[in-house]
């Protein structure tokens, strides 16, 4: 059977046409932050927010030996564990700058400082577009809430 759109002896074509789906709505979602990306709107800041908890927090119990000519630095093996902190930033695709806080925990009251410092250090006039994973604590209903008071932020999900 030949093909009816290239006039090849082959119906492979035939068969990959028919295969084609419609995009589902997680593909279409990725399309869209794929091109917040690649093409950022222009007036507009694209920052990909995420966060790393219970990072520990550590501190040598004795200070290294000071450097000198061909030998490396030197720390003890041992340290004083002073507990876990919680990192939340937000990368600037476009300008490759980082926004970061630490914080003891990990809920949403921790999240919503670090959209308000976001706010604060970009500049006036500009659009945010903050894309997130799909972790509980950023659909909680006081940072949704937040996020509707300010007009300059609109949250994407990755997921």
């Amino acid at each position: 059977m030949a093909c009816s759109r290239t006039g090849c002896g082959s119906s492979s074509c035939q068969r990959s046409a028919v295969r084609r789906q419609r995009p589902t709505p997680d593909l279409i979602r990725v399309r869209d932050i794929v091109g917040l990306y690649l093409d950022p709107p222009a007036h507009a800041v694209v920052l990909s927010l995420d966060e790393k908890s219970q990072i520990q927090a550590l501190d040598r119990t004795q200070p290294g030996l000071p450097l000198k000519r061909g030998r490396c630095g030197t720390m003890t093996h041992d340290y004083k564990r002073n507990g876990t902190t919680t990192l939340f930033a937000a990368l600037n695709v476009l300008e490759g700058r980082v926004i970061g806080r630490c914080m003891q925990r990990y809920r949403h009251q921790e999240l919503i400082r670090p959209l308000n410092a976001i706010e604060a250090e970009v500049p006036a006039g500009k659009l945010i577009h903050a894309i997130l994973d799909n972790y509980a604590a950023h659909k909680h209903p006081k940072v949704l809430e937040c996020v509707s008071l300010t007009a300059s932020i609109a949250l994407r999900r990755r997921r």
